[in-house]
């Protein structure tokens, strides 16, 4: 069985064949229009078969991580000594700073008064370039010896934090195969 790629809403989805009976995985298991959308176009869930966003698959090999679910025998694990947890490897928020990481939340907090729109920084037009322009100038404030804001809608709000905030916005951009930046319209 081959399936191509199918566009559902302007986006385009590719098809992980090899995969048991189970929806949860796919990208429209929480979105009932766009599976009805996806059934339209083909019988995935009688062939099994899931789909992801085509972005997602230069980034991860579904299906080595699919046979790695599936190569795991739960039987095979040595006797667990109480209070085990395998939690090597895994991310550690907690190195997050909590004083950086509250500037951050300040400021988008600042940005809600000021556009009035929760997460409005999504939608800007040519939003990658706009925001690494709206970094340097803070981050060159910085350097010119400015430490706070003073076109801030929040009083002593230092540039470093919109430095930050402005990076975060380019790394979601980057990283999360959903956000999709839109070009600007006349």
């Amino acid at each position: 069985m081959s399936l191509n790629n199918i566009t559902i809403g302007g986006k385009e989805y590719t098809p992980v064949e090899d995969y048991e009976n189970d929806c949860i995985d796919c990208a429209f298991y929480t979105n009932g229009s766009l599976c009805t959308e996806a059934h339209k176009l083909t019988s995935c869930s009688y062939e099994g078969v899931h789909f992801v966003p085509a972005s997602t698959l230069t980034k991860v090999d579904l299906r080595s991580a699919t046979q790695q679910m599936q190569a795991w025998n739960p039987d095979a694990v040595e006797e667990q000594i109480p209070g085990t947890k395998y939690d090597s490897g895994k991310l550690q928020y907690t190195l997050v700073p909590p004083y950086a990481l509250q500037e951050v939340a300040r400021n988008l907090t600042a940005g809600l008064k000021k556009y009035k729109e929760r997460n409005n920084w999504q939608k800007v037009p040519e939003a990658r370039q706009r925001y690494m322009d709206a970094l340097m100038r803070h981050f060159e404030a910085i350097r010119r010896g400015e430490i706070i804001d003073h076109e801030s809608t929040e009083p002593n709000m230092s540039h470093m934090s919109a430095v930050a905030v402005n990076a975060m916005f380019l790394l979601e951009f980057m990283y999360n195969p959903e956000l999709q930046e839109t070009k600007e319209t006349k």
